[in-house]
């Protein structure tokens, strides 16, 4: 899932961990809770103004994960494809193997669907496998194109996200930020910041994060006149990946942690497994029928800082299981698969 890169960046790779813990917190809250209402608000508005914020502050994890690949570029190959694959394939088919042991799932004609990702689920494997697979395009493009034209196609690019694929929902091409041409947006975006430096990229990096909770702020009190007035609608564009608000938070949270110094080889081993917390807790057979009702219980059981604990301990086992599952799979693919490749050119470029 990473792009290829020299030599580890431990202040970038600690945001990689970051924005997919981002995910479980994302999934903890809307996904498993709903959207708060009116009534929420009238009844406990500390609450909901939490629960909105918490959301605002991780809503931008996709993007954050999109924006990494496109800061170091993607250096797409057979190799890399392969592994990305190797990687995803391990848990569905592990995972449905786990549950076939247990009683609870069985070989039918839906299988082999689900294990290649024929279905609605595991979208954004399919949308970052399309992103990975052109990437040559958009390398060439950004290789050849002078900073001018970049620009231009930048801004033109967001303004068509941002009026037909946010403001107006007009078009089911952006699919309110879960699409292919968002995160060509977001690629392009990350490259620009990281080869020029542009007026955002010159911002210190308590500016950047001033910026980030700011944006948060800002998305939590619109979304919350959206339920006090009953605009549904207000409110659920606040939470689109498409909202520039949304990007923007997620590019200045990408610039604040470009200027930290870290280096730690602990950071850089759990940032190779980040993305099995992904695949682990969005399997068909966990998100819906344990995870999020999981943190549905604690919420009716617990409320005020006992949910918030158990939950983010939760969170954390989720995410420390997924890191611990996914070494067996770096052990196969290094002593196994990994050699198929030795000593030959599987550039894509080649």
């Amino acid at each position: 899932m990473q792009s290829i890169i020299k030599q580890r960046e431990s202040n970038m790779e600690l945001l990689r961990i970051i924005s997919m813990f981002l995910v479980l917190v994302v999934h903890a809250d809307f996904l498993s809770l709903g959207i708060p209402t009116s009534k929420d608000l009238a009844t406990d508005s500390v609450q909901t103004f939490g629960r909105f914020f918490f959301e605002a502050l991780a809503i931008g994890c996709v993007n954050v994960f999109v924006l990494i690949s496109g800061w170091f570029g993607m250096h797409a190959s057979l190799k890399g494809l392969c592994k990305l694959l190797f990687q995803c394939l391990f848990f569905t088919i592990g995972i449905f193997f786990f549950f076939l042991v247990l009683g609870k799932a069985k070989f039918d004609s839906n299988t082999l669907i689900e294990w290649f990702f024929l279905d609605k689920s595991y979208w954004f494997i399919k949308t970052y496998l399309c992103l990975y697979l052109i990437s040559p395009i958009l390398n060439a493009f950004i290789e050849k194109a002078t900073p001018k034209v970049f620009r231009t196609v930048l801004i033109a690019l967001f303004l068509y996200i941002c009026l037909y694929g946010w403001l107006f929902d007009a078009t089911k091409d952006i699919a309110k930020g879960y699409s292919i041409i968002s995160f060509i947006g977001l690629y392009l975006l990350a490259r620009y910041a990281k080869l020029y430096l542009c007026k955002l990229s010159q911002l210190n990096k308590y500016a950047d994060l001033s910026i980030f909770i700011g944006s948060a702020l800002v998305i939590t009190a619109l979304a919350m006149l959206g339920i006090y007035f009953q605009n549904k609608n207000l409110t659920n564009m606040m939470f689109w990946y498409s909202n520039p608000l949304v990007v923007l938070g997620s590019m200045t949270l990408l610039l604040y942690f470009s200027k930290l110094k870290i280096d730690s080889k602990l950071i850089n081993l759990v940032a190779k497994s980040s993305f099995a917390v992904y695949l682990l807790h969005c399997n068909s057979n966990i998100l819906i029928d344990h995870y999020a009702p999981f943190v549905k219980n604690l919420y009716k059981t617990y409320s005020g800082i006992e949910f918030l604990g158990y939950t983010f301990g939760f969170m954390v086992a989720v995410f420390v299981l997924a890191i611990l599952i996914d070494q067996f799979r770096i052990f196969n693919w290094n002593k196994g698969l990994s050699s198929l490749f030795e000593n030959k050119k599987d550039s894509f470029k080649e």
